[in-house]
């Protein structure tokens, strides 16, 4: 398979899982600020983050880089704070 293609076929992937979480938080499927929304999050953004880094598409990669890096950090702090 054509590099191109692969990392071209991985934004897309992040993408519809983004627009799949917004549409779970919107039809009230998925709470905001919870576990699932934080994991869809940071998996769309990763995967679009991959794909824009081997495109080198700058603002994609800042973008995403932002959120891949503020849902695992949620995800992190959500998890400490169950084990108190």
């Amino acid at each position: 398979m054509d590099l191109q293609i692969l990392f071209s076929t991985l934004i897309w992937i992040g993408v519809v899982i983004i627009i799949l979480d917004f549409l779970l938080l919107y039809f009230k499927r998925v709470k905001t600020n919870t576990l699932w929304d934080y994991l869809l999050t940071a998996i769309g953004s990763a995967f679009i983050l991959l794909g824009s880094i081997y495109n080198k598409l700058w603002p994609l990669i800042v973008l995403n880089s932002f959120w891949v890096v503020i849902s695992v950090a949620s995800i992190i702090k959500m998890k400490f704070k169950k084990k108190r």
